[in-house]
């Protein structure tokens, strides 16, 4: 599954995951949410994990997660709330259930 999955489902979810805690999701919730299901090799490839200097000493998997929030804002799925902050819109929580 590693290479081929959707990684705006993923991030959806995430928020999802974190919006039903009745609250925002901050990027680290979101990277954490990511992580802890892939920390094991199941979710996504194992070198995402790793660092990358040229993106400011983030792992591979946040630089991911960040340009997949500015294309799910960008396609109105997700608002920012806040610098590193993000809820779903309604449309991208009808996709998120869905999914």
């Amino acid at each position: 599954m590693g290479e081929y999955m959707n990684w705006g489902h993923i991030v959806l979810g995430a928020i999802l995951y974190t919006e039903d805690a009745n609250r925002d999701s901050s990027l680290q919730d979101i990277y954490k949410v990511v992580e802890d299901g892939g920390s094991d090799g199941t979710l996504f490839n194992p070198r995402l994990l790793e660092v990358e200097p040229r993106w400011g000493e983030r792992q591979r998997f946040q630089h991911t997660i960040r340009s997949t929030l500015s294309n799910l804002v960008k396609e109105s799925l997700a608002e920012p709330t806040g610098r590193g902050i993000y809820r779903l819109t309604v449309e991208g929580r009808k996709l998120a259930k869905n999914v």
